[in-house]
């Protein structure tokens, strides 16, 4: 390989490196969000700087490495071991953007799913769950919702608490409005509302139940939602384009771990 096509080929790594860390550290640093979502992205950031960094020193190993029985064999698990993360990103990637695609049903009955509280402020994302489920309900007066989690040790309050004060504030009623405070996961989200929300489905007249989360959380909800027996339909809020990457590679790991469990 000639100097000159080196050098491109560095740069252009470099630049990548550098902008993906970036994506992935905004947050972190502007909003406080820590998690293995952002985690991994500023990994893999710092991975392709450092692979611009030393490029003309890993492309000799490799190419020492490919001179050998062994080598080409640590090549290639190395090969299908990356080939075999492109393909689950792709699959979860799917999954996700068919669930956001699923046509958007009505129900009566709502179940708003918790996410982080700042003290007594909630999180940007929880706030668009909030101002999708303040729109619903003041477009379907007939509607309720169950406002479902619990009080983390970083939270002011418990989520439910924080969404229900903020629906009030509002101007939703407070009989609109149910609280489930022990929820500290997506499937504690369904599991401790379920009994609640069946009974508020059977007087409302109600054969599915409207979830509201964020877009890219849809299939993963739906998914542990039908394994608890209840029907659902999404109503979806959007995430914003800044914090989208970060959540979208959690998401990820969360729909792995919940194929693998089954």
């Amino acid at each position: 390989m000639n100097e000159k096509k080196e050098r491109m080929i560095r740069v252009s790594v470099g630049i990548f490196g550098i902008v993906f860390f970036c994506v992935f550290f905004v947050p972190c640093m502007r909003l406080g969000i820590c998690n293995i979502g952002n985690i991994t992205g500023m990994v893999l950031g710092l991975v392709f700087v450092a692979l611009a960094i030393f490029f003309s020193t890993t492309l000799s190993f490799v190419i020492w490495l490919w001179d050998t029985l062994a080598g080409k064999i640590c090549c290639g698990l190395f090969a299908f071991f990356v080939a075999g993360i492109l393909v689950l990103a792709a699959a979860t990637t799917f999954c996700m953007l068919q669930a956001c695609k699923q046509e958007q049903h009505e129900s009566s009955v709502l179940l708003v799913l918790g996410c982080k509280v700042n003290e007594k402020q909630p999180s940007k994302m929880l706030e668009e769950r909030l101002e999708v489920t303040y729109h619903y309900l003041q477009t379907h007066p007939e509607s309720v919702a169950i406002l479902s989690g619990g009080r983390g040790k970083d939270e002011g309050m418990s989520e439910a608490k924080c969404m229900h004060r903020y629906l009030v504030e509002h101007g939703i009623a407070q009989t609109r409005l149910y609280r489930e405070e022990n929820a500290a996961s997506t499937q504690e989200n369904f599991l401790f509302s379920r009994d609640m929300a069946v009974e508020l489905m059977k007087n409302k007249k109600e054969t599915k139940l409207a979830v509201v989360t964020n877009e890219f959380h849809q299939y993963r909800a739906g998914k542990i939602a039908k394994k608890l027996q209840l029907e659902t339909v999404p109503i979806s809020a959007e995430t914003r384009k800044d914090l989208l990457p970060t959540f979208y590679i959690r998401e990820m790991y969360g729909i792995l771990y919940q194929w693998l469990k089954g």
